[in-house]
This record gives structure tokens, sequence and C-alpha cells, in this order.
């Protein structure tokens, strides 16, 4: 684990690793701390609960990164250091009036649906400025930035398409003895969004070249992201106006640098270009670098504390490197350190 850190600290030393205890026993979590951990993450409360109970979580921060229900919300409020899942507004209510009643203010997170998933939460990213001001009105929770998660960067291994498996069933059914042919649809050839029947490889079934798949969803936009972009919004900080901040806060020239010294200070053997289609990881790097922009775009409107930075987490154990690339300051990692669960 300590040879992983150095790996990681050496691509960018100011990016924090979160370790994602997810069905990890409590011992697990105090060694993994003990290795150097400083920031543990849990997605399950009850689990949280739990491990809580054992002290499991002495000498680290703890972030609950899961999907949150606000019937939950009271359980960890006052044992967490910070929500990095708020994924909706009502959720971000809970927590705010959560907090006040215990008098704390608590660090989040705004989670962003960056692939549009329906099976994921979040804010869609062009939500962002407009529930950004509703959420940085809340007095009792703190915005230090945003988290997402990508979709999969690639279809399973020899994964047959709808088309092909009712293909199939159709030439069993009409007896024809024809040879069965499968497409391999791998992220070097093929996105998950945007598959075209043209774009299909040669090898895909004649049948299938003369239909339409059913399933043809946008190519994803390519993103510039635009490291030089000088933020116009005026400053916030709680309501409280730039003449009022203390000498020692940073402006948000100032600020937005702090980010970029953490998103540029990356190991540029690899690249962050959003039409990286070249490498299996072309999808998220595409994915990464809208979530620059978001952050970028939104950089003087966060709230700090003096000259706290602010967060972009993204980037788990299969795509860490090319997060950190794109200026991730905050990667989620679990298998990569304890093995499959």
């Amino acid at each position: 684990m300590q040879k992983l850190l150095q790996e990681i600290y050496s691509l960018n030393p100011n990016v924090t690793v979160v370790a994602v205890t997810k069905n990890q026993p409590a011992d697990n979590v105090r060694n993994a701390i003990a290795a150097g951990i400083t920031v543990v993450g849990e997605n399950r409360v009850q689990e949280l609960l739990e491990k809580y109970e054992q002290d499991a979580y002495h000498g680290a921060s703890l972030h609950f990164i899961g999907h949150l229900q606000r019937n939950k919300v009271r359980a960890i409020i006052d044992k967490v250091d910070m929500i990095q899942s708020v994924d909706s507004l009502r959720l971000a209510e809970t927590i705010n009036t959560e907090a006040r009643r215990i008098g704390r203010v608590m660090d989040v997170l705004v989670q962003v649906n960056i692939g549009g998933e329906e099976t994921k939460s979040g804010f869609a990213p062009e939500e962002v400025a407009a529930v950004l001001p509703l959420l940085l009105a809340m007095t009792n929770i703190y915005v230090r930035g945003f988290m997402t998660i990508p979709p999969p960067k690639e279809l399973p291994s020899r994964q047959p398409l709808k088309l092909e498996r009712f293909a199939d069933v159709r030439t069993i059914a009409e007896g024809n003895d024809a040879e069965d042919e499968e497409t391999e649809i791998s992220a070097n050839s093929c996105r998950t969004r945007g598959v075209t029947p043209q774009e299909l490889p040669s090898s895909s079934p004649s049948k299938l070249e003369s239909r339409r798949l059913l399933l043809q969803l946008p190519k994803a936009t390519k993103a510039k992201v635009a490291v030089d972009e000088v933020l116009t919004t005026s400053e916030r900080t709680r309501g409280v106006t730039p003449q009022e901040l203390p000498s020692s806060s940073p402006s948000k020239l100032e600020r937005l640098a702090d980010f970029r010294t953490i998103a540029e200070g990356n190991d540029n053997t690899i690249s962050c270009a959003s039409n990286n289609k070249s490498t299996q990881d072309g999808t998220n790097v595409h994915y990464f670098s809208q979530m620059r922009k978001i952050m970028l775009d939104n950089a003087d409107r966060l709230t700090y504390n003096h000259s706290v930075n602010s967060i972009l987490s993204m980037g788990m154990s299969s795509d860490y490197r090319e997060a950190i690339a794109c200026g991730s300051t905050m990667v989620r990692l679990g298998t990569i350190l304890f093995g499959q669960r």
C-alpha cells in the first residue's frame, strides 16, 4: 500500500487518497491508516456506524461517499467530516438542517452525473450553474467542490449487442445453419455512447449491417478545457463581501491558481485531451476533462475558508492516473488498496 501511495504522490503530491473501505473489516481500516491513509470513505450508513463503534477510523478523516438517504443524515451528521455525495437540493437542505441542529457546518461536495446515466444520482452538468447559488445560500453546509463517477469505460469483453443476440435466436428458430457471428466492441474502436452501424468492425454480421442500432446515444461533446480562463464572477464567501474578507483570504485568481497548481502538477506523460480515442481510457478522459472545465468555470463561486483549496473528487482504482492528469485533487481507491471484495 505504501508503494502505491508513493506512486500516486509522484504523479501529484497534492492529491488526497481516499481509502474506500466498503466491506472491509475494522482491522483492515486500521491497518490502512497505519500505512499512511489519512482519509477513509464509506458507502453505507449501517457499515459506517458499526465500524465507528469499533473505533476503526481513529487517526483519519471520515467521508461519506455513497448515496445518502435523507432519513439517514441524522445518524452520521456528527460522525463524518465530509459528505461527498450531495446529489439533490432536498438532501442538501436536510444536511443543512441537521448540521444546524448540532451547531456545526458540514463540508460537502456536489455530485455531478457527468455521463447523464439514469442509474446514477447527481446534478446534470448543465444544472450546476443554477444549483450552486442555492447551495451556497445554506449556512450550515460548506461547499468544497465537486465529485463525479464517470460511466464504465467499455463494454464487457465479447458481450454481444442486443440485436446480435436477437439475430442468434431468430437463426435457431428458422433452422438456419449459418455460422454464428459476434461483434466485439472495444473502447479502442467504438464508444459505448455514440456507436453507429458505420463504426462497427468489419467482422459484424452482414444482417446487422443493414439495420440501425436500436440504442443510439449522441456522441459526447468534445470539451476544450481553457486552463487560462479568467473567471469574472464576483467574490462570494458565505455572504461576506470582498471588503470584509480577512487579509489572509486569497483573491479569486489566487484560489483559481491554487486549483490550477494541483490540476497541472501531474505526470505529463498522460494526456487529458478530451478527444483521446487511442486508449481504452479515452471515454473517461473525456468526462474527466469536462469535470475539470466545470470546476474551472465555478471555482470563484465556491465557498472558501481563507486558504482552503477547492476539491475535485474523481478517479477510482481503474482510472486514477487519468483522473489526476485531468486535475483530480482527490481519488477514491478500494480494490487497488485492499484487493477484490
